[in-house]
This record gives C-alpha cells, structure tokens and sequence, in this order.
C-alpha cells in the first residue's frame, strides 16, 4: 500500500547501480544499450521506500521501445533480489500490461476504476479508460484514425463539481456533476460513475 511507503527519489536509486554493475557489457550493443537504461532511469525517477519493502517506479518520461525491456528486466531482478512490491506509474498501458496484475486508473488524483489486469483490460467500465484505450494506435489497420479524449485536462485547483472527467465524457448527463460513489462490479472490480445509476448503461468498448 502507498501509505506504507516512505517514496525517495533520487537521481539513480542504488539498489539499480548494484544491480547494473552485474550487467553483460561484453558488446558495444551491450554498453549503448546499459548507458541508454540510466539516462531512461534518471529520468523517470525510482523510489524506495528505507526498508526496502516497496518501490515506487514512475514511467513518466517518454521510453524508447528498445531500452523499456531492459528497465523492465532491471526492476524485476531488483523486486527479486530484495523481495519487495512494485507500483508502477506511467501512462504506457504496454508497460502496465506486460508488468502489473492489479490496476488503477486515475483521472485528476481520483482513483476513478480499478481492479485486476484482467479486469481493467478486458472488462473495461469507465469512460476514461475507455478512452484511453481508444487513443491507442490499432496495430491491426494502421491506416484507422486514432481517437484521442476530447478537450483538456482540468485545472487541479479548479476541478468541475462531481465527477472530474464529465466535461470531457461522452455519455455525461446533469448528475455527472454530483458527487461520485464507488460502485462494486465484483469482489476485485469497481468504478467511480454515477452513469451506470442509468438502467442498461454500458460504455461502448465491448469486453474481451
């Protein structure tokens, strides 16, 4: 759990410097490769908690596609080697995917869907993770438009009444603006939206 984290972000946290130090360097593929892993490190920021129970790795800087296997390689060997839990913030829903069995989806500092990896990927409820995912490219027809969230993040000093995201949803109506409950889908599974109070509302994004 996050309060259970005491989060330091250094440059470079030096369990991953320990951790480099083993790596294979035997080629200059190899060491391009170890150098492009640190700049990629320093820049997103790693965060230990002093005990070393919990690590708290913010992707928040744009990764190049070949480097990401290696981060990733690095920061499992460190969660074996000190046999400690991983959060992982980023905005690359492949990183989430290939990583992480519990998800969270926040929309300004609102946690507004959460639940297994199966659950948010495959049994999408919110209309802000379904947007998400449609702005994702469609790797299948690379000539299909991509479908960006309209308009524009809120002001975090001046959120909208009641849920954040209905300015920007397509399916918002009048009670989108009152306050939001949380709203079991199951024992693993719940969403932050007053449209599924609608009888047979459904987002348009069908489960896998």
């Amino acid at each position: 759990m996050l309060s259970d984290c005491t989060v330091w972000v250094p440059d470079i946290a030096s369990a991953y410097q320990s951790r480099m130090k083993t790596a294979d360097l035997s080629s200059p593929q190899e060491v391009a490769i170890f150098e492009t892993a640190q700049r990629e490190l320093r820049e997103s920021g790693i965060a230990f908690e002093n005990t070393y129970r919990c690590t708290v790795v913010s992707m928040s800087a744009p990764s190049e596609d070949d480097t990401m296997p290696d981060i990733e390689r690095l920061t499992w060997a460190v969660q074996e080697e000190l046999g400690m839990a991983i959060i992982m913030i980023t905005h690359d829903l492949g990183i989430v995917a290939d990583i992480c069995d519990e998800v969270a989806v926040m929309y300004a500092g609102t946690i507004v869907e959460k639940g297994t990896l199966e659950d948010v990927f495959n049994h999408t409820k919110h209309p802000y993770t379904e947007g998400l995912f449609n702005s994702l490219p469609n790797i299948r027809n690379r000539t299909a438009k991509l479908q960006p969230i309209p308009g524009l993040m809120p002001d975090p000093t001046n959120l909208p009444e009641g849920c954040p995201f209905h300015p920007r949803c397509p399916y918002a109506d009048e009670d989108c603006k009152k306050p939001q409950v949380v709203r079991n889908i199951s024992d693993s599974h719940y969403v932050r939206c007053g449209a599924y109070d609608r009888p047979g509302f459904h987002i348009e994004r069908k489960e896998r």
